[in-house]
């Protein structure tokens, strides 16, 4: 029963998390700019880790960088590519990257990982009520003395 309930719990809150975040977007302005630049530092495991470094035009023209918080072995972009970029109406400084992933990824963990429990729970529930229809007990019962 705690598993579904947990899974219940994160489902929900992948729902909310993504509805937060799909009302965000819809409220920016997404723009298209280029990686710049890879900046690599040292992760704590002693490996090279990358932080995206972009360039983009706001609505008035104007050069704005974005400068990713966070660093990743694998940035999932290079030097070159094109970026969707977001950002707060009148505020470029306020922005993200605009993809599925960036934007929704940890919703769509949380509900996955919400829906899999919930599965998960219903099925040893529904297994057990199976269980004991079509496998009932044949043989008598034994009490035990207390």
């Amino acid at each position: 029963m705690i598993v579904i309930i947990i899974g219940a719990v994160l489902l929900v809150g992948a729902l909310a998390l993504g509805a937060s975040s799909a009302r965000t977007l819809s409220r920016s302005i997404i723009t298209v700019g280029e990686v710049t630049d890879l900046l690599a530092s040292r992760g704590r495991k002693g490996g090279t880790t990358y932080k995206i470094k972009a360039s983009f035009t706001d609505q008035q023209q104007q050069p704005c960088i974005y400068l990713a918080s966070w660093s990743s072995s694998s940035p999932g972009y290079s030097v070159g590519d094109p970026i969707r970029i977001s950002y707060a109406p009148g505020n470029p400084q306020s922005c993200g990257i605009a993809s599925f992933g960036y934007v929704f990824g940890f919703a769509t963990i949380l509900g996955a990982t919400g829906l899999a429990m919930l599965l998960i729970g219903g099925a040893y529930r529904v297994g057990n009520d199976v269980m004991e229809r079509y496998f009932p007990v044949t043989a008598a019962t034994v009490e035990r003395s207390r």
